[in-house]
């Protein structure tokens, strides 16, 4: 009997066991969209920059990453989303309603603006920013010296033209209304920079973002006069502050399968390709 007694709590701790690990590997999807009969919202998010500040920054862009990560669960844990997944510091969310969705993304964007962040993360998109601007001017110039080139081709291409026409028909080939072998300038292409370009109403001397109008954009390392030495600028009058991340939302019908051994949903179709599309096109 003892034997017996023994077997069974053995078997029910067993039991007990696989029941307990069963649920915390489990995958919660209370908040998942699960009828594809009716439209959802996908979500992506992507940190700009990430592989550059990566580069210079590791030991800070890894706990920035880390905070990333808990300031957009909790943004999706309270506008009810579901996370399908992550790849790196991009993350794949759902939403069954369009609400939830953009209410995630400015919450998001909020939470990230208002958070603490190491001063070295700005000054990277700062030094980003006058590189783009440095090599936007490099390949304007190099655009420039080749359309004059090809300019003053053309032109002398078309005097040759005119002198041949006359030699062949013993007379100008074109009246003198119409025999002017000007060449009219092609213009230069617009100097443009990427996407790390200062928002309008900002200006730039060499490295430095200057202040125009009543809001002061900066370099963290360059202190105003209007503020106490140490202070950092890129603070709660910038647009921008810490980790930049895009988001992209897009809301439609779409597939839902449920994976067997993730035991959670992901989502296929043109509602998903449009948010990610969305997301890869905008700014931090």
């Amino acid at each position: 009997a003892g034997i017996a007694v023994g077997c069974s709590c053995a078997f029910l701790i067993v039991v007990a066991a696989f029941v307990a690990s069963s649920c915390l590997s489990g995958r919660n999807n209370r908040a998942a969209p699960k009828d594809a009969s009716l439209p959802f919202a996908i979500v992506f998010t992507d940190i700009q920059s990430s592989t550059a500040l990566w580069a210079r920054a590791p030991t800070s862009m890894s706990e920035a990453v880390e905070h990333h990560h808990q300031l957009m669960r909790r943004a999706l844990r309270k506008n009810g989303g579901y996370e399908v997944k992550t790849v790196g510091d991009s993350f794949m969310v759902a939403f069954k309603g369009p609400e939830a969705a953009t209410r995630f993304a400015l919450d998001a964007q909020t939470m990230l603006h208002s958070a603490e962040w190491c001063s070295e993360i700005d000054a990277i998109y700062v030094e980003l920013i006058a590189e783009a601007e440095v090599e936007a001017e490099s390949a304007a110039n190099a655009y420039d010296t080749s359309t004059q080139s090809k300019q003053s081709e053309f032109a002398q291409d078309t005097r040759q033209y005119h002198k041949l026409a006359e030699s062949v028909s013993g007379s100008s080939a074109l009246n003198h209304s119409q025999s002017d072998h000007s060449v009219q300038p092609i213009k230069a292409a617009p100097r443009l920079s990427n996407v790390l370009l200062p928002p309008p109403g900002v200006t730039r001397t060499s490295s430095r973002i200057t202040r125009t109008s009543s809001v002061t954009f900066a370099d963290p390392h360059v202190v105003s006069d209007e503020h106490s030495e140490g202070e950092e600028l890129y603070g709660a009058a910038s647009p921008w502050h810490g980790l930049r991340v895009r988001i992209g939302v897009h809301y439609g019908m779409g597939d839902i399968r449920k994976d067997p051994v993730s035991l959670g949903y992901d989502y296929y179709g043109t509602v998903v390709n449009t948010a990610a599309r969305v997301e890869g096109v905008g700014h931090g």
